[in-house]
């Protein structure tokens, strides 16, 4: 996720936006050349609200997201409590609301725009989440006990909270795992397979893991954009047709090549998408392994140690027969 996330609290017209701020102009015709723009340098996650324009902000940023590519973007919008009769007093009707309005089938972020009353309005993000309509959810304006008490409301309904590491800055990173474990009670971390080009395993990386294992840290991988990448191919075959499934195995591969899960062996690793392409690409590693070694292009590798921390979602199974090599055959598979 994107270091700075971009507003659009001042697009459309009337109603806080449009030429009531500050006498500017923010129609379609302005504003589209700044969200391209900001796409172009990396800056993906936008953020808006129903209460933003009376909907004219969602509008207009769902008719950009549009344009492209709807992987590529990241959306941030809110329920807000004041104008929750317009939706039968109901955080999903407004949800969807807002997705309608966008154009979208999901919301990647969802926010509680402010504490009017957290005890009533926190249940309201949990079908959202169980749906997959919502992926993410956070709350907006709300004291450190509001904040306490969304997450309890949330953690009883088995939605943990989980750290995202502002990666490839370790320094940060490392403060973050503290503060979010030590502190806050996370329940586990999230770690992009690359960030800016940095692949997981990389040595400038290990001080981050000795502090993950100290933790006992549960570490969800998520696949990102490889880079450096071609784009024209990507359009045609976009990432989550096969990109996504080779980045996750190259972080992996790399990880294994250092021997990262068998030096932290007290950090689990969730492997997203069944395994991605692991099934097939650990046997071949195995089978190049003694060449590598001997033109020393990796040292010596403990495939037991290295492979036994790694857990697999079942999101996203391309066949059952990959299904079943995971559920049935587990860890051994791997290494036969």
């Amino acid at each position: 996720m994107a270091k700075i996330t971009l507003g659009t609290w001042a697009w459309g017209a009337g109603a806080f936006g449009g030429d009531s701020v500050f006498g500017s102009d923010t129609n379609v015709e302005n504003l589209k050349p700044i969200f391209d723009a900001a796409m172009s340098v990396g800056l993906n996650l936008w953020d808006t609200a129903t209460v933003y324009g009376m909907g004219d902000s969602e509008k207009i940023l769902g008719s950009f997201v549009a344009t492209g590519r709807r992987e590529d973007v990241l959306v941030s919008t809110k329920f807000t409590p004041q104008l929750a009769e317009m939706h039968d007093n109901s955080v999903e009707k407004m949800a969807l609301a807002s997705m309608e309005r966008m154009g979208l089938d999901y919301i990647d972020v969802y926010w509680i725009h402010n504490p009017m009353d957290v005890e009533r309005w926190t249940p309201g993000l949990i079908p959202l989440l169980q749906s997959g309509k919502v992926k993410r959810v956070g709350v907006s304006n709300h004291n450190i006990s509001e904040i306490r008490r969304a997450d309890e409301i949330l953690g009883e309904a088995g939605f943990k909270f989980c750290a995202a590491l502002p990666l490839p800055d370790v320094a940060a990173a490392i403060a973050e795992v503290e503060y979010a474990y030590d502190t806050l009670g996370a329940d586990g971390v999230k770690l992009a397979t690359n960030s800016y080009g940095q692949y997981l395993g990389d040595p400038a990386l290990d001080t981050l893991m000795q502090v993950l294992n100290d933790r006992h840290a549960v570490v969800i991988l998520h696949p990102h954009r490889p880079e450096p990448v071609n784009r024209e191919v990507t359009h045609q075959t976009p990432l989550a047709m096969q990109d996504y499934l080779a980045e996750t195995t190259r972080a992996i591969a790399n990880m294994i090549t250092r021997n990262i899960p068998a030096r932290f062996p007290d950090i689990k690793f969730v492997v997203p998408h069944c395994g991605a392409y692991l099934p097939l690409a650990i046997p071949r590693m195995n089978s190049l392994y003694p060449v590598m070694k001997t033109k020393g292009l990796v040292g010596e590798i403990d495939w037991e140690k290295c492979l036994a921390p790694f857990y697999y979602d079942l999101a996203g199974a391309h066949s059952p027969e990959t299904k079943g090599i995971i559920i049935k055959n587990g860890k051994k598979v791997l290494v036969k």
